[in-house]
């Protein structure tokens, strides 16, 4: 087997569904699949087929504790995850990241999240053993594209374990990709994990009528190195295959909801 692809096996890169010891043709059977990933990103046409390999696809990382997590784009398929992932919340999580009560999302507001361009609205969610966990967003704001909201949603259960920064060093990246230099992003005065979390990246903040407001440069967040080659790639088809921007699915009217963030 070559460097790159014991560097791909799961735990850190490109999760190959391989059995626990994979045989030499399971092993070639599951980077065909890889390979089959890469070419899709020179397609002129994208078929049904490959829009399902992308979905599929996801890179695998190890947290602190040793847990794997998978991490991927958002696609439109994903809003029964969504609304799994919203009744994970706590009411108290759910006020925190749309800075308002709420219960569940609406069809408006499951079509905003969920059928994006990647471009002009990023994001990408990470689950374990399928199960929703965590989800990063960026929305590009249109007079300023160089700079992007950021969101992040952690379910109750799984914050505190590293997720958060993970996300966003992610998105960090994924945004110097496209053009992307800072992060904005408004939150509600009791929301401290998500102050601390930004902070920690060097973002400043200022309370403003009962609102904290806060920006951060994200040139010098450094990169997940040994993951960056296939988040990339997955963030490339991802574009590729996505909403175009400006199509109605990919910015639908805007939903009555706001891009708090909750403690990560």
């Amino acid at each position: 087997m070559t460097t790159n692809a014991a560097r791909l096996l799961p735990s850190f890169g490109l999760h190959l569904d391989l059995p626990t010891q994979p045989d030499p043709t399971a092993v070639n059977e599951a980077f065909d699949r890889y390979r089959l990933l890469a070419g899709m990103l020179a397609a002129a046409s994208i078929t049904k087929e490959q829009q399902l390999e992308l979905a599929d696809a996801a890179v695998t990382v190890a947290l602190a504790d040793g847990t794997g997590v998978e991490l991927r784009p958002v696609g439109p398929d994903d809003k029964p995850l969504l609304e799994q992932g919203m009744a994970m919340l706590s009411p108290d999580s759910r006020r925190l990241r749309f800075m308002s009560p709420i219960e569940n999302l609406s069809r408006s507001q499951l079509a905003y999240l969920t059928e994006i361009d990647h471009e002009s609205h990023l994001a990408w969610g990470v689950t374990v053993g399928g199960r929703p966990v965590a989800v990063g967003r960026l929305v590009r704001i249109a007079a300023s594209p160089e700079v992007a909201e950021i969101a992040i949603t952690v379910v109750d259960e799984w914050q505190r374990r590293g997720i958060g920064q993970l996300l966003v060093r992610v998105l960090a990246e994924i945004g110097r990709a496209v053009g992307i230099e800072r992060f904005e992003f408004e939150a509600l005065p009791e929301n401290e994990g998500i102050v601390r979390l930004l902070g920690s990246f060097g973002a400043t903040h200022e309370y403003e009528k009962g609102i904290v407001s806060g920006s951060m440069e994200i040139a010098s967040i450094e990169p997940i190195s040994y993951l960056s080659g296939d988040i990339l790639e997955l963030a490339t088809a991802a574009r590729r295959f996505g909403n175009p921007p400006g199509s109605v699915a990919a910015q639908p009217s805007r939903p009555r909801i706001r891009r708090g963030t909750n403690s990560a």
